[in-house]
């Protein structure tokens, strides 16, 4: 019995190019040219967590703002995890994004954020941070927007990959 082909994290990175240009391509043909990257921009509810411990992520904020027809943004977010985990903390994210329209009520994109967190480690309170790239897409409905995105990174002081699942429901901005 064969086993079934294995798509590591680099083959999805090397793949993601190609499907955005695929969805590039079917945008185009749909002719819906009055669709701008600022009519995803949003204000979000959101929790984001590892997968293998999605039970203990982080809740909060997240402001995606794009501007005019560029596709280029900014994001920002605060985010804790208090009552979740015995020794909660705050989350900052911050960076540039970029979004393509696919259609009235799609987009793709992807998050460059840089994020500073605080944990406490015994008695100490401590603050450590790192870089994600997330590829995702944002579903809009009306005024109504879910987005879905995978975050990886660096994460610093730690010597394996930043990685985590991001959900969040929200209105146009």
């Amino acid at each position: 019995m064969e086993k079934p082909p294995i798509i590591t994290m680099k083959k999805a990175l090397l793949l993601l190019p190609i499907f955005i240009t695929s969805l590039s391509a079917y945008a185009q043909v749909t002719n819906e040219s009055t669709i701008k990257p600022s009519d995803f921009s949003n204000f979000l509810i959101e929790y984001s967590a590892d997968p293998s411990h999605f039970d203990t992520g982080y809740y909060g904020f997240n402001i995606n703002g794009y501007f005019g027809d560029t596709g280029f943004g900014g994001s920002i977010g605060m985010m804790a995890n208090y009552g979740i985990v015995d020794d909660g903390g705050l989350m900052y994210k911050f960076g540039p994004i970029y979004g393509y329209p696919v259609s009235k009520n799609l987009m793709v994109g992807a998050k460059l954020r840089g994020f500073i967190y605080t944990y406490n480690y015994g008695d100490e309170s401590k603050v450590n941070g790192g870089i994600t790239v997330t590829p995702g897409l944002t579903f809009k409905f009306g005024k109504l927007l879910l987005n879905a995105g995978f975050e990886f990174g660096w994460l610093n002081k730690a010597n394996k990959l930043y990685k985590q699942i991001e959900l969040g429901i929200g209105i146009q901005i």
